[in-house]
């Protein structure tokens, strides 16, 4: 899937998302989070809906989890929220979400799904095991059932194994 510029104009731009920040910092977080902190989109996420690095105070949001999945934008930017202030998804960060969606929050703790389809299958020869992926592997894997080297196929060239 290409994505064309209409496309991302038609999701928020990135002072919108300041904007959401702001008002979420106050409502949600009582002003606890930091001030100044970067947003942005991200084309390169395919996994995930979006990611925080509390360290260098960085939000990504998905482009292509938010083109199939536009409602979820605020879910997302709430969740990467809590990551300001809680690293991973443990108790501290269930309690902080819960939290959240007691005071009226949209805020889950995983997306619906993956933000874009794999692009490559492997596929053993010999007995057939196989996994996708999003990434390519430019040194062929071994299968761990018979030590045979992988066929890769790109998914969308591939349909018999969807």
């Amino acid at each position: 899937m290409e994505v064309s510029f209409l496309e991302i104009k038609d999701l928020p731009q990135v002072e919108e998302l300041q904007a959401r920040y702001r008002e979420y910092n106050e409502r949600y977080f009582e002003n606890i989070l930091p001030r100044e902190i970067t947003i942005e989109w991200s084309k390169r996420m395919t996994s995930a809906a979006g990611s925080c690095n509390y360290r260098k105070k960085i939000i990504k949001i998905s482009v292509w989890y938010h083109l199939k999945y536009p409602e979820e934008i605020d879910n997302t930017l709430l969740h990467e929220m809590i990551h300001l202030i809680v690293p991973g998804h443990g108790p501290k960060f269930k309690a902080y979400l819960i939290k959240l969606q007691e005071q009226g929050a949209n805020v889950s703790r995983h997306s619906k799904e993956k933000a874009k389809d794999p692009r490559w299958l492997y596929v053993c020869p010999k007995c057939q095991t196989s996994f996708k992926s999003y990434n390519r592997y430019l040194n062929l894997y071994i299968c761990r059932h018979c030590k045979s080297n992988f066929k890769e196929y790109k998914l969308n060239d591939f349909k018999e194994y969807l």
